[in-house]
């Protein structure tokens, strides 16, 4: 008599991005775009957050007018940006790291 075939669990969503994760780590980027306004520096406050919750990212550099900051190795660390600095920085319209619209 044969046994039946078992079948693998599949793996939770949660344990699949962290098995991702975990094949990735080293220095992240990040950069603005488009019309400053107080939402494009929420959403920079919320990536430098966020990035200080993962062990992989060692620095989170910002790059000075998006694409054109990355392409002239213009970048500012923001690894140890201050909490209070970040909330200043998220209620303000504008773009803390200056905006570009090239393509």
């Amino acid at each position: 008599m044969s046994r039946p075939a078992t079948r693998r669990r599949a793996a939770r969503p949660a344990a699949r991005a962290r098995a991702r994760a975990a094949a990735f780590s080293g220095n992240a980027v990040v950069g603005q775009s488009g019309g400053p306004t107080a939402v494009i520096n929420q959403s920079l406050a919320g990536v430098i957050l966020e990035a200080r919750r993962h062990a992989a990212i060692g620095r989170l550099f910002g790059t000075r007018h998006g694409v054109q900051g990355l392409l002239k190795d213009d970048l500012v660390d923001l690894t140890r940006t201050r909490a209070a600095l970040l909330e200043q920085v998220a209620a303000t319209p504008a773009a803390a790291l200056g905006s570009v619209r090239k393509k």
